[in-house]
């Protein structure tokens, strides 16, 4: 993409439009900021689970229509962002109305309309960042989600009785933006989704390597998802936290200031090894951090993973983009499967309020049990992708070096041809007794010249002697260390 003006324009509407969807995104995770005060419990959990199920749904089906019409993909990827625009704003509408009149079902209906429009929306403005450079990509992503995060943590403050209204306006100013970036991203860029044709014959190849890169970073998403459905469930939850709700909407801009400090200063970004310091981080928090600070590092740990997922399915398919769209949807999708399974483990255990959270000794484990085996899996995993790309190496390194030894091998007999044609041109020698002197000066005895060239043992004799009386020597060592003596002396 070429930069200037219309490009430094360009960046500011993405990430403009791409931090007030990240608002409306964190508002749907909580319900209470849509709906009234006075809404039943129930509606909130209709709203949720409506939520959760939709948008895990529609992720995937829009990721697989970008790969299944891959001639008309960039139209299916821009006109079913700009649809799920429409569905979410109905969804925030509705939500609103549900909380006014107390209606489950109507609270139902709303998440499941708010869901199946922000997934595509959101996939639409990660795909987008395929279209920028790596630097400028991580920029954006770190950018947007500590914005979006503090705008909505501060409407969660200050202005929680007018908050559908105000996440409704950030949702049309964001596809506004993203109408915007679509058209310029037009007149900057040729490349798109290169519709109507593949984008090349390896395609098959590349999503095998891209799902071996990525299978660790979303399973440490969804698993951070997990636990972050099964936190926020005791947090809001009436006897929960007075101070859950704050500490888990201001644990995302935390986590993307820790994610912009990692891009930033990182000399080398390894996306293993930032995942494996999260779930420690996790697992150690679990046992000493109080409950409100464990909310808070939470939601910092779920940021930080979804960017760190995010971000090296951009690096990785920058080239890709159809292929990224795939990934993205599917790793968005396995997050909220897994956040909404998280929200119903602490009714599992009894636990329904935070005081009695560190005092349910089998949440505690199980909860600690799920980080651990996570960790595990990722550790063994790396280990043993690192001994793959090893022996990868290894293996490229004995091709190059047999290569080479072949190659100088080639060098030698043809320099070793040329000294004995020399050497048979200056004494007289025919074609043949070259031929014979070659094996000879290679110290090959008569029964070896006799299969090689096909010759009876007489008759070699007979070359060999010609070819001793022509040269002037009385021996086999003689010819060697005349054609010897010729090589050095050409070379």
């Amino acid at each position: 993409m070429r930069w200037g003006k219309d490009g430094n324009a360009l960046l500011a509407a993405m990430l403009a439009g791409f931090a007030l969807l990240c608002c409306a995104s964190v508002a749907c995770i909580f319900p209470n900021s849509l709906m009234s005060n006075d809404a039943p419990r129930d509606a909130y959990r209709a709203f949720n689970m409506a939520f959760g199920i939709s948008t895990s749904v529609m992720s995937l089906c829009y990721g697989l229509a970008v790969a299944r019409f891959r001639r008309v993909a960039s139209k299916v990827f821009f006109v079913g962002a700009m649809g799920g625009y429409g569905m979410l704003a109905c969804g925030l509408a509705l939500a609103f109305a549900a909380g006014c009149e107390g209606e489950i079902e109507l609270a139902g209906a709303a998440g499941m309309l708010s869901g199946i429009g922000l997934a595509p929306a959101m996939v639409f403005w990660f795909g987008m960042l395929t279209f920028l450079q790596e630097h400028r990509a991580a920029f954006v992503q770190g950018w947007q989600a500590l914005m979006g995060g503090v705008l909505f943590a501060s409407l969660f403050l200050l202005t929680a009785d007018a908050g559908w209204a105000i996440i409704l306006v950030c949702v049309l100013v964001s596809w506004l933006c993203a109408a915007v970036v679509r058209r310029m991203e037009k007149a900057c860029d040729t490349h798109s989704f290169h519709e109507g044709s593949r984008e090349h014959d390896g395609a098959s190849e590349d999503a095998l390597d891209a799902l071996q890169v990525s299978v660790l970073p979303v399973a440490g998403f969804a698993v951070v998802s997990f636990l972050q459905g099964a936190l926020m469930a005791i947090a809001m939850a009436p006897e929960g936290s007075p101070w859950g709700g704050i500490a888990s909407s201001w644990g995302a801009p935390v986590g993307a200031c820790a994610f912009l400090l990692w891009t930033r200063f990182g000399r080398r970004r390894n996306y293993t090894v930032a995942l494996q310091v999260v779930l420690c981080l996790i697992a150690i928090a679990l046992v000493l951090v109080p409950f409100d600070a464990l909310i808070l590092f939470m939601g910092a740990g779920y940021q930080v993973c979804g960017l760190v997922f995010y971000s090296l399915v951009i690096d990785e398919l920058s080239s890709r983009r159809a292929l990224a769209v795939v990934f993205i949807s599917v790793g968005y999708s396995f997050s909220h499967v897994a956040f909404l399974a998280g929200l119903y483990v602490p009714g599992t255990f009894g636990v329904r309020s935070y005081d009695a959270f560190h005092q349910s000794m089998p949440l505690m484990v199980f909860l600690a049990y799920v980080v651990f085996a996570a960790l595990l899996i990722v550790t063994q995993r790396s280990r043993k992708r690192e001994l793959r790309e090893m022996e990868r190496v290894l293996f490229h390194q004995r091709e190059e070096q047999e290569q080479l030894r072949r190659a100088l091998a080639d060098a030698l007999e043809e320099k070793h041809v040329e000294t004995c044609r020399a050497i048979g041109c200056r004494h007289g020698l025919t074609k043949r007794e070259t031929e014979v002197l070659g094996l000879l000066a290679r110290g090959r005895d008569v029964a070896f010249i006799c299969e090689e060239l096909y010759l009876a043992r007489n008759t070699v004799k007979g070359y060999s002697k010609r070819i001793y009386a022509k040269l002037g020597v009385h021996s086999k060592q003689e010819v060697i260390d005349l054609v010897e003596a010729e090589r050095h002396m050409r070379s």
